[in-house]
């Protein structure tokens, strides 16, 4: 990083809000000089902010690339459909609490059983269901339907089944 040299005043203009050390020398008669080192750029010509917006994509980006390994080493064994179904539970109770939490995994739970049973109709094999949190779950179909009639029924079984529970619950 290149050294600023500004007055007190200039001191956050000339970092623009990014991380900044600071550094207070004392050259001659006793007069002040205050040394900013930014930590990026100060003439990218962007206003504040962009950085950490950046830094926040690149931070998803890596956790993503990560997830994936995670996701293989789940599908790798037998308990991936409990494991991932207690964590998105976890997930879900950490922030809305523990009776949302089990309720909406519960919900997706019948939902992607909608599915299932629509495919066993049809003799289609399928992956065992894998719970993402916050975003759903998953169960991939081994086989295409053969015809798009049947295809309408698998995707249709979901949401039918789903929304019944959902309307149990309502009245319960």
């Amino acid at each position: 990083p290149r050294p600023v040299t500004r007055s007190i005043a200039g001191l956050a203009r000339a970092t623009a809000g990014a991380p900044a050390k600071a550094r207070v020398t004392w050259i001659g008669a006793g007069r002040p000089v205050l040394t900013a080192y930014a930590t990026r750029e100060l003439s990218s010509g962007r206003k504040g902010g962009g950085g950490r917006v950046g830094a926040l994509f690149g931070l998803a980006a890596v956790a993503l690339g990560k997830f994936k390994y995670v996701l293989v080493a789940l599908k790798l064994t037998k308990l991936a459909p409990v494991l991932s179904m207690v964590a998105s539970s976890l997930a879900y109770s950490a922030i809305f609490g523990p009776a949302y939490g089990c309720g909406m995994v519960g919900l997706i739970f019948v939902h992607e059983c909608g599915h299932i049973l629509a495919m066993r109709y049809y003799g289609l094999p399928f992956s065992p269901m894998l719970f993402i949190p916050f975003v759903g779950a998953v169960i991939q179909m081994q086989k295409l339907p053969a015809t798009a009639a049947q295809s309408a029924v698998v995707a249709l079984a979901g949401p039918v089944v789903g929304g019944v529970a959902a309307g149990a619950t309502a009245f319960a």
